[in-house]
């Protein structure tokens, strides 16, 4: 049987271990083990024991990214977030209900997306992603 596109058949995984670097400046990255093909309907982000609240952390697509799907900063503790856009018309203008009320809609993807963290301290792991 073959999913219709956007519907869950599986989810993504990336693990960012920080090898090296100063307390509060050590940096790495990681891709997901598989494509995300769809809506990115949740993510959840489980950091490991011991990392400090400065730490920054960006998903996106892991080759031309266009936009993040998310953006933490200053996190150090496991959360679900379920990232969502504005859509856009034709012409590039956020759609709304009434003129004011935005309409949102989940990232969609067709790539392997990019874990990026930053501002933290070495770690294995630092952070795992599931999408």
């Amino acid at each position: 049987m073959v999913a219709p596109l956007g519907m869950a058949v599986g989810r993504a995984q990336a693990s960012v271990d920080v090898l090296s670097g100063p307390e509060g400046q050590a940096a790495a990255s990681a891709a997901t083990d598989k494509m995300v093909r769809g809506a990115a309907m949740a993510v959840y982000a489980d950091y490991g024991a011991g990392i400090t609240t400065t730490t920054d952390l960006t998903l996106a697509p892991a080759g031309m990214a266009r936009e993040n799907l998310l953006s933490l900063s200053n996190q150090a503790t496991y959360k679900w977030v379920y990232a969502r856009r504005a859509v856009q018309d034709n012409t590039g203008s956020d759609v709304t209900y009434d003129g004011t009320n935005k309409v949102y809609d989940p990232y969609w993807a067709d790539d392997h997306l990019k874990v990026t963290v930053a501002q933290t301290e070495p770690a294995t792991p630092c952070v795992k992603v599931y999408i």
